[in-house]
Order: structure tokens, then sequence, then C-alpha cells
């Protein structure tokens, strides 16, 4: 004969059972286990008796104490900066790869950015000239990259003294480090 429990007494106790033993309990009711009321009914009776009503959260190895928890949040603050960082170098690599291959490109037009560069200027309009000295950037770049940095720098005189009178350009390309 089944023995009646207090339901909400039933029920507070079945909610603290450790998950683990709540998994077993409903593999053992799907194999039919012709057992199992019994035992549960034992366990409960003895339990209530003698209020030992299981708690996982009262487990100490649940719980994790203060210094637990900043040295977790710290190591995923330090693991998050550690893949920050590591993005950060791949967008590097990409964009050097990608200048790389711009000036490779802009090597075999060399001589027709030169005159890009006169034409821009000559047009005397500063949104002009911003878009010239971004162009003298690269050519710079690429002469260093090809050793020929003393041919840049002769033909960037030239062209600074031929333009000695356009003070806004001669600003503009000593604010790119020309």
């Amino acid at each position: 004969m089944p023995i009646c429990f207090p339901t909400c007494q039933t029920a507070r106790w079945v909610r603290r059972l450790p998950e683990a033993e709540k998994n077993a309990l409903l593999l053992r009711v799907l194999d039919d286990d012709p057992k199992l009321g019994t035992e549960l009914r034992i366990k409960f009776a003895q339990q209530t008796r003698t209020n030992s009503l299981p708690d996982p959260a009262a487990k100490p190895e649940n719980r994790r104490t203060v210094g637990e928890l900043l040295s977790a949040a710290e190591e995923k603050r330090s693991k998050a900066a550690e893949k920050a960082a590591a993005e950060e170098r791949r967008i590097e690599k990409e964009r050097a790869a990608a200048r790389e291959k711009y000036l490779e490109d802009l090597a075999q037009k060399a001589d027709k950015i030169w005159l890009k560069v006169e034409d821009l200027i000559s047009t005397k309009q500063p949104a002009r000239y911003d878009e010239a000295v971004k162009l003298l950037v690269d050519l710079r770049d690429l002469a260093a990259r090809k050793g020929k940095i003393d041919g840049f720098q002769s033909r960037y005189r030239e062209l600074c003294q031929k333009h000695e009178k356009k003070p806004s350009l001669l600003r503009k390309m000593e604010k790119a480090g020309l």
C-alpha cells in the first residue's frame, strides 16, 4: 500500500535531489524498475525524518569563493585580450600584405604616377594636393623597398622647387613626413 506524502514537502525534496541522481532515477523509470517506487518512498521518509534533505547549492564543490570568481574573471579578460591581440596581428599582417601588393603593382607604373602627381598639383586645388601627397608617400615607400630612395629624393626635391610658391602643398607634404 503506497504511503501518501504532503505535496509541498515531496516537491521540495525532489527539487533538491542532485541532478545526477534525478537522471539515474529517470532512467530507472524508463526501464520499468518495479522496486523504484518503494525505494524512493523509503529514501524520502528517511531523509525527511532526519531532516537531511539534499541541497546541491550547499555543496562546497558547487560554490566558488570570491577569489575563484575574481581569478576566473581575470582569466576570461586575459583570454579576450589575447584573442583581440591575435586578431589585431592578423589584420595588421593582412594590411601589410595588401600594402606590399599595392606597391608592387605601383612599381609597374611609377613614371605614370609621377606624371599624375604633377597633374594633381597643377590643378591648384587643396583636395587634389591631398591625393598627390598620398601618391608621393606611396612612391617614397616603393623607392625605400627597392633601395632607390636617392632617386626618389632627387625627383621630390625638383618637385618642391618647381612648386615652391604653393605653401599649402608644401605644408601637406611636410605633414606627411616627405
